[in-house]
């Protein structure tokens, strides 16, 4: 009688451990994708996945625009938290998600930048499209002065930001 009881438990905590799989970031975020389509179409430009959250960066199907997006694993299963997304040529230098993480970014269409700073740490870049990129840092504070540098060296700071 044992030996069929714990066969049975075996095979039923193989059927278990099966069902209580997790949910991929790719599925996850491609059904999000899919969901949206009636809105266009999007092309995931760069992922940041770790065990609890991800970072995504997508355009618009005529690249007009330009996102990054934050999700979070709760109890196995990815939750869009928060989007962002600007255009190419907007006055509009750079902007900060409202609740942490802080997330910046900004569209970079001027060529001639080749770094940007948050506060004193570099931001990551993207090469996007033709002289299009897109940066983005993750920060712990949203009050941190944001930098260009320049390829001949010259520094800018930039002012023009808004809240998401």
């Amino acid at each position: 009688m044992n030996k069929k009881f714990y066969c049975l438990f075996i095979v039923l905590m193989f059927i278990l451990f099966g069902c209580s799989k997790d949910q991929s970031f790719d599925s996850f975020f491609q059904s999000k994708m899919n969901e949206m389509e009636g809105k266009g179409k999007y092309s995931l430009i760069q992922k940041k996945e770790n065990e609890n959250n991800a970072l995504a960066v997508f355009t618009t199907e005529d690249s007009k625009k330009i996102y990054i997006a934050y999700m979070e694993k709760i109890d196995r299963k990815w939750e869009w938290r928060k989007t962002r997304g600007t255009e190419w040529k907007t006055p509009q230098k750079w902007s900060v998600m409202d609740t942490a993480p802080y997330i910046y970014s900004g569209a970079i269409s001027d060529p001639s930048i080749s770094k940007v700073l948050v506060g004193n740490d570099k931001a990551e870049i993207i090469e996007v499209k033709g002289n299009n990129r897109f940066w983005y840092f993750t920060g712990k504070t949203m009050d941190e002065k944001i930098t260009t540098i320049k390829v001949d060296g010259s520094e800018e700071i930039l002012n023009e930001f808004e809240f998401s």
